[in-house]
């Protein structure tokens, strides 16, 4: 069954390479770009949790966080925990609520030193967005940031990968936003935290590479879905209370006055929108 599964997962990113080499046909770099992510889309939605969903669009928190790059090509909502602000009814383009994120996959045609420079900027930027109301009973994990290329420099900075490159710019003390980065025919790198004998935890790098038979798409895949998963399993520990718990920090409710209850002598907030 391991292999069949193998198989199916490698047809369908099979058919996402075949479609996205065909839209070089087309001459407007705006709708080859779509087409990609769409692609990449249709080789994520089956492994997906059933309440998961993908959109595009732009991710906001509930702190009016702002981000000068916001456009998030491919988005892993959560239905069950927050209703997309969709454009109309039949796009799955619109607005996301970061309290029911999962994950964010930036797509590129071709990555360049400079491209990575943008999407590490923007994943960066994306880690300041902050949950409405984090708990400490169940600590909820940030959504994961995925970078995946159709095709790749040579070389980044003075390095082979892209990982290497983006620990050059990151911050003493900051860890690598990126769950992973996927590069057609190239390789796929995660993260990867290990801890030796001593019990000293460290930061590396997980490398699959190409072998011809896109096994490095395939982890990739294979990696946001799992990241969907655990994130879908954590946040429904966490999600107790009501929709409008999930939807009041993000139309400015505030716990303004007690309303007390005569027969209990217990009181309460009484919110109001600002």
């Amino acid at each position: 069954m391991a292999t069949y599964l193998a198989r199916r997962m490698r047809a369908q990113v099979s058919y996402l390479i075949e479609a996205a080499a065909a839209e070089r046909l087309l001459s407007h770099n705006g709708v080859i770009g779509r087409h990609r992510e769409l692609f990449l889309e249709m080789a994520l939605r089956p492994w997906l949790p059933p309440t998961v969903r993908c959109g595009t669009g732009t991710i906001i928190d509930s702190h009016g966080h702002e981000r000068p790059r916001s456009q998030d090509d491919i988005v892993l909502y959560d239905l069950a925990l927050n209703p997309p602000v969709l454009a109309s009814p039949d796009t799955s383009d619109g607005v996301f609520l970061f309290d029911g994120v999962h994950a964010r996959v930036e797509v590129k045609s071709n990555l360049t030193n400079t491209e990575l420079k943008h999407a590490y900027e923007s994943a960066a930027q994306f880690h300041t967005l902050q949950f409405a109301k984090p708990t400490s009973d169940h600590p909820l994990e940030s959504p994961r940031n995925y970078l995946f290329a159709y095709r790749g420099a040579a070389k980044f900075g003075g390095n082979d990968d892209p990982v290497s490159q983006v620990c050059e710019w990151l911050a003493p003390g900051e860890l690598n936003p990126f769950a992973a980065i996927c590069i057609l025919d190239r390789a796929t790198w995660t993260e990867s935290r290990f801890q030796d004998q001593a019990g000293t935890q460290h930061n590396g790098t997980h490398v699959v590479l190409a072998d011809g038979k896109h096994t490095e798409a395939i982890f990739f895949v294979a990696a946001v879905a799992e990241t969907a998963f655990h994130q879908n399993r954590i946040r429904a520990v966490s999600a107790k209370s009501p929709l409008h718990d999930h939807l009041a920090p993000y139309l400015g409710y505030q716990d303004d006055i007690l309303v007390c209850c005569p027969s209990c002598k217990k009181t309460r907030g009484r919110r109001r929108v600002q």
